[in-house]
């Protein structure tokens, strides 16, 4: 069934889909699956708002004024009688108010530990290249393709991936990986099960997982990367780095001498770090469970000790602290290839 688009911008209305006789019609023999499109007429800039109770959501973009919605429903391990009462318990709403478009759906409590039937949804939807996304849903990965805007993105049963982002990133899923291609604006990306893997980032990155590995391609502001479960590997880093791992090894590139101080700490791997040429810092290295080595010069202070390292590197510059329990570190200088 095809409903037409909302014709008035200005006016607020709020279309409940309770699946009646005339959508359950188009569902196939079985019984066990229906699909609702929807089309809303919009500006580049404008905002989507999905609160979903379960499903994953697939954002597509294209050279657009308008909002393709497809929900596709299935039931599984279902008689038809028992697929048609899921879907008509299954509340779908969608409104438009301006520029903005909100599509929510629920369960009701009676219904959500239902045993027997299983409801599965997905959300296909086309936006303008420019518009801000705010998904949020209990149970699916969600995918964004390359776009501009404001993005906050929120699954707790699912993966996160996106393309290029012209804007910002909010991310957070409590089971999967993130991996975003880059984000021109401001970053902050949490998952409580999954690796993270962030590709040119032109903003300040804030990276946190508890099961996985952090890695970043480069980054022009500031990082913090913390795990409790993998490695680090920080590429091109141009802003200050603050890097913290309880189970695994921390690699950082600085090919130009970053805006602040620095700080690594691992207690369950080694640090190696790679400098540019001409690169200044004042290194503080020190370790309790290895060497500390340096394949750069190093003016040292003190009385030379194979766990700890201390002196100016190229003249000095931003501080870089190093700290491990579990491995050696090691400063190393950074190749540039050449084409």
């Amino acid at each position: 069934m095809r409903i037409q688009p909302f014709r008035n911008l200005r006016i607020f209305r709020t279309c409940a889909i309770i699946l009646a006789a005339a959508e359950l019609a188009l569902l196939p023999a079985s019984g066990l699956e229906a699909i609702t499109n929807q089309v809303f007429q919009v500006s580049p800039g404008g905002n989507l708002v999905i609160a979903a109770d379960r499903g994953s959501i697939d954002i597509v973009t294209a050279d657009t004024n308008a909002v393709g919605l497809t929900v596709i429903r299935e039931v599984k391990r279902a008689t038809d009688s028992q697929a048609k009462e899921l879907l008509e318990r299954h509340q779908l709403t969608w409104a438009q108010s301006g520029n903005t478009i909100t599509v929510k759906a629920r369960m009701p409590s009676e219904y959500r530990n239902w045993r027997g039937p299983n409801l599965s949804v997905r959300y296909q939807v086309t936006v303008p290249k420019q518009f801000n996304l705010d998904l949020d849903t209990s149970g699916g990965s969600i995918s964004v393709a390359e776009i501009q805007g404001q993005l906050k993105l929120e699954t707790s049963g699912g993966s996160i991936s996106a393309g290029e982002v012209d804007g910002t990133v909010k991310a957070n899923t409590s089971g999967g990986s993130i991996k975003i291609a880059g984000v021109t604006g401001a970053a902050t990306v949490d998952t409580s099960g999954g690796s993270i893997e962030l590709g040119v980032m032109g903003g300040s990155v804030d990276a946190d997982t508890s099961g996985g590995s952090i890695r970043i391609r480069s980054a022009t502001g500031p990082v913090k990367a913390k795990t409790s479960g993998g490695s680090i590997e920080l590429g091109d880093m141009a802003g200050p780095v603050q890097a913290d791992t309880s189970g695994g090894s921390i690699t950082a590139k600085f090919p130009k001498s970053p805006t602040g101080d620095s700080h690594l700490e691992t207690s369950g791997g080694g640090i190696t770090v790679l400098v540019g040429d001409s690169v200044g810092f004042d290194l503080d290295a020190e370790c309790s469970g290895g060497r500390v080595t340096s394949d750069v010069s190093v003016a040292s202070q003190g009385k030379p000790n194979k766990s700890e390292l201390r002196g100016q590197i190229a003249g000095g510059g931003p501080k870089l602290v190093l700290r491990t329990s579990g491995g050696g570190i090691r400063v190393k200088p950074l190749v540039v290839a050449v084409n």
